[in-house]
């Protein structure tokens, strides 16, 4: 039985991208977002020394809360889905192998038993990923 935990570094990461991205229409908003990632980096590097300046502007909040997602949930599998949420939302492609966000190695692909037990099937597109 698969059982999706959230906890509340991946919260605080949700709420300090969300805050970021919507800085420009409400200042509050960033100030929240540096007090939640400094929360995560306080706890996580054991003291304030990496922690971001109240002054921090909202494109480096979204770059520490990345990277910081990416660190805290090494191993939990949702690096898949971090690559084509922000792909489908910016475009931007952040697979490190240069992997298009969107390219047919990132579907399910079925196995070849599947299509043998019932030949109308049709196997998904394969490869374009690096």
């Amino acid at each position: 039985m698969e059982l999706p935990i959230t906890h509340l570094t991946e919260m605080k990461l949700i709420r300090a991208e969300a805050g970021a991205e919507i800085a420009t229409s409400n200042a509050a908003a960033l100030t929240v977002a540096i007090t939640d990632i400094n929360d995560i980096m306080t706890r996580a590097y054991g003291g304030t020394t990496n922690n971001l300046p109240p002054t921090a502007t909202a494109t480096g909040v979204i770059s520490t809360v990345r990277t910081e997602r990416e660190l805290e949930m090494i191993g939990e599998g949702n690096r898949l889905q971090e690559i084509k949420r922000i792909g489908v939302r910016t475009g931007q492609n952040i697979d490190r192998r240069g992997s298009p966000w969107n390219c047919n190695g990132f579907i399910l692909q079925f196995p070849k038993g599947e299509q043998d037990a019932y030949a109308p099937f049709v196997l998904n597109p394969e490869g374009g990923c690096f």
